[in-house]
């Protein structure tokens, strides 16, 4: 720990702690308006625990692993947001369950597949499946149609 004190430590001296760049550095912080906790490697990764918004950012240059040997929850008052610039993959050795009180979305930018090992159900008061290019019936009236009705 390195400390730039302007005069002897007295109490509450407004001491600053400079973090050079090639420090692995654990600080505390209990100054008004900036508490927080973070640790931080001499290669730039960090945990910031910021006290005094309370939020916990992370950040690491390479992988993150969450292991437990029972269950692991993840709860949000609004939304959770998954985003990557590659893929996401889900998998479970068992079931895997999707819900939603309301509305589920999928869309696909291209391709969008379904496949089963046994059978598809789909359970429903109306099923809409749709594939090609949608035209409205007006525009479909004059059609004619192909093969046999």
């Amino acid at each position: 720990k390195k400390r730039n004190l302007s005069g002897p430590p007295e109490g509450d001296t407004g001491s600053v702690y400079t973090i050079d760049g090639n420090q692995t550095t654990i600080l505390l912080d209990e100054r008004d308006g900036s508490e927080k906790i973070l640790i931080r490697t001499h290669k730039g990764d960090y945990l910031n625990i910021d006290i005094e918004n309370r939020k916990f950012h992370a950040q690491f240059e390479d992988e993150i692993h969450i292991k437990s040997s029972s269950n692991i929850y993840i709860y949000s008052l609004d939304t959770i947001h998954l985003k990557a610039s590659n893929n996401i993959d889900i998998m479970a050795q068992n079931e895997l369950n999707l819900k939603s009180t309301s509305n589920v979305n999928v869309e696909a930018g291209s391709t969008m597949s379904n496949k089963a090992g046994s059978e598809i159900n789909s359970d429903a008061g109306m099923i809409n499946d749709q594939g090609g290019k949608a035209v409205s019936a007006e525009d479909a009236r004059d059609a004619v149609p192909e093969g046999q009705r």
